[in-house]
């Protein structure tokens, strides 16, 4: 998760996470795996407040595009696909969620679709989320944590395509995919993070990355948003007014008037 927006719980949330993925390279119990269940709910509650947190900010980009459509619009439609794009991979990432509880209980899809972490029987069971994710052997190929990558990839690369060269530099995303130094030596991402993992970490692991995706997206039209009003400062001119306090002076009389600086923007006229 990307520190820099995040609140002192979801810090927490996060060092929990890092400490329980550390423990994983020990003999760790049962009750290890259960604490997985504690981050996994607190990872999926920040889901729903990104989503929430998000949604305003949409609603506002919105707001702003129904005051000045001509200005706004290009930002919205960016906006936009920084949305689809973010619900697209959230999407497949529950994909996989269901895919793991569906053949690690042996449930239907439409079972494994509602199932909580907490329910799970196999949450030490490390074979099978392995051989969906990493394959048969350490050849990452076969695995579906190889397609996650590259997703994950093509999504920071897409986002970051939505801002020109200079406004790149203001984004910091955080969504890491690089190799992973451990303590067999330096592993790939897929092998780091789903090779030989019990389901109970599998799950969270991917709920993570959903947060971190959630938080991509509201950096992204955060700062678009912010573009928006760096552009345009609400209006585009500065004009001296006079308002005479009347439309006739008689012979002899003063001329009164009030003069006054009006800002407005040229593209509502």
């Amino acid at each position: 998760m990307s520190g820099g927006n995040l609140s002192a719980r979801q810090k927490m949330i996060g060092m929990m996470y890092l400490v329980l993925t550390a423990l994983l390279a020990l003999n760790v119990s049962k009750d290890i795996l259960d604490a997985f269940v504690l981050v996994n709910d607190s990872l999926e509650n920040t889901v729903n407040n990104y989503t929430e947190k998000n949604e305003m900010l949409y609603a506002e980009f919105n707001q702003a595009k129904s005051f000045d459509s001509k200005k706004v619009t290009p930002f919205w439609e960016k906006a936009q696909i920084a949305k689809d794009k973010s619900a697209e991979i959230i999407t497949y990432i529950k994909s996989l969620q269901i895919r793991l509880y569906q053949e690690t209980e042996k449930i239907t899809e439409q079972q494994a679709d509602t199932m909580l972490l907490a329910n799970v029987n196999g949450k030490d069971n490390y074979d099978i989320p392995t051989y969906i994710m990493v394959g048969e052997n350490e050849n990452i190929s076969k695995g579906l944590a190889q397609k996650l990558k590259q997703k994950l990839i093509q999504y920071k690369q897409r986002m970051y395509a939505l801002f020109g060269e200079e406004d790149q530099k203001l984004l910091s995303l955080d969504l890491d995919t690089e190799d992973k130094l451990t303590s067999y030596g330096k592993e790939s991402w897929e092998m780091a993070n789903f090779y030989h993992t019990p389901l109970a970490a599998s799950i969270t692991i991917l709920s993570k990355i959903q947060t971190d995706v959630k938080n991509v997206e509201f950096e992204v039209v955060n700062q678009l948003f912010k573009s928006v009003r760096k552009k345009d400062f609400n209006f585009d001119t500065i004009a001296a007014k006079v308002i005479p306090s009347s439309n006739y002076v008689l012979l002899g009389e003063k001329y009164q008037a009030d003069v006054f600086l009006a800002a407005f923007s040229l593209s509502l006229i």
